[in-house]
């Protein structure tokens, strides 16, 4: 009985294996197990591929929307498709091992309870921005991002001053942001790899419920983020490795957002800030009131700079539980000011 009990459960065993692989055979990414695979474009990007969507007219002023740390871009679907209306043209991606992003699973595959052959830097993440930027538009420029993706667009936005018009961050990852317990154990060698392989899926989870004001309303994409843990284990890895060594993350960008703010305003480049009050990721005293502080000194009243902080919003601001539809009037408004000093 207990050999049959044992080939009983080794048997079942084999079959969730063979099960798994027939399924990612069947897929080009392993987001598309929990995202689908209809409907779906993508770029070859120098470590694999990237999932991108536009909206709107392919001669308009373009702007471009940066997810999060573990985010995708289908979390912006009803701000994408609201901009595109008012007559502009958007356009967004998946970071690489987030959404339906991946990278080439044979070249880079997972090391040692999971850890990412990659290192997500900031630089990293800005070569492939500047990849799908090359392949899909030569337009002028305006870059929101939204917490991780901040950090992305004010990198970009200083080193490429000439194509930018403008700037909207939204929790940005500028001062290195509130990190858990098990966060700040992911980077220690070795023993971070343990912690992210054993507890980092639970820690993130916990994360994203704190990110939110309403986790009722944001079940599906509670669920959504619970599968990706489970069947593609690359989207940890990622977030680790992003942890780890992303700018931002292991080092303060105040300098570089100094830099964009002393040049920025003699360029006629709006700047918006856009923040959660309740943020407990990148809260906003002292985050967003320092950011703030150095930007209004150095635009001096200009119309030019926005200053948008919401009492009783979490991080993830632009949520439909949140401020999606005054983040996307603020965006609106900054990108008129760009057609109109055109």
């Amino acid at each position: 009985e207990h050999h049959l009990k044992k080939q009983e459960i080794m048997t079942k065993r084999w079959f969730e294996l063979l099960t798994k692989y027939n399924d990612e055979l069947k897929v080009r990414t392993l987001g598309e197990l929990i995202f689908g695979c209809e409907d779906k474009k993508y770029l070859k990007t120098e470590y694999g591929l990237t999932r991108y969507k536009t909206y709107g007219e392919k001669n308009r002023l373009t702007i471009v929307v940066l997810h999060g740390l573990g985010g995708n871009l289908d979390l912006f679907e009803g701000m994408a498709i609201d901009l595109a209306k008012k007559g502009f043209r958007v356009l967004s991606y998946d970071f690489y091992d987030r959404g339906c992003s991946e990278t080439d699973r044979i070249k880079y595959p997972l090391g040692w309870f999971g850890r990412h052959p990659l290192k997500f830097t900031l630089s990293f993440h800005c070569l492939q921005l500047q990849q799908v930027l090359d392949a899909l538009t030569d337009n002028d420029l305006i870059l929101v991002g939204h917490s991780t993706g901040g950090a992305v667009a004010l990198r970009y936005a200083t080193s490429k001053k000439n194509r930018v018009k403008g700037l909207v961050l939204m929790d940005a990852v500028v001062l290195p942001p509130k990190k858990s317990l098990a966060a700040k154990i992911a980077e220690i060698p070795f023993l971070g790899d343990l912690v992210v392989k054993f507890f980092g899926a639970s820690s993130f989870l916990q994360f994203c419920k704190q990110c939110v004001k309403d986790i009722a309303r944001n079940r599906l994409h509670l669920e959504q983020t619970k599968n990706l843990l489970k069947k593609n284990p690359r989207f940890l890895a990622a977030m680790a490795s992003t942890n780890r060594y992303c700018e931002g993350f292991t080092v303060s960008l105040l300098p570089e957002f100094i830099h964009f703010c002393s040049t920025a305003p003699k360029n006629n480049i709006p700047l918006t800030l856009i923040w959660g009050q309740n943020d407990s990721a990148t809260p906003f005293s002292p985050h967003c009131q320092q950011l703030h502080s150095i930007a209004a000194k150095a635009y001096q009243s200009s119309s030019l700079y926005s200053y948008l902080p919401f009492p009783d919003t979490p991080h993830n601001v632009y949520f439909p539980d949140a401020k999606p539809n005054e983040c996307t009037e603020a965006i609106a408004k900054l990108a008129a000011n760009v057609l109109q000093s055109r």
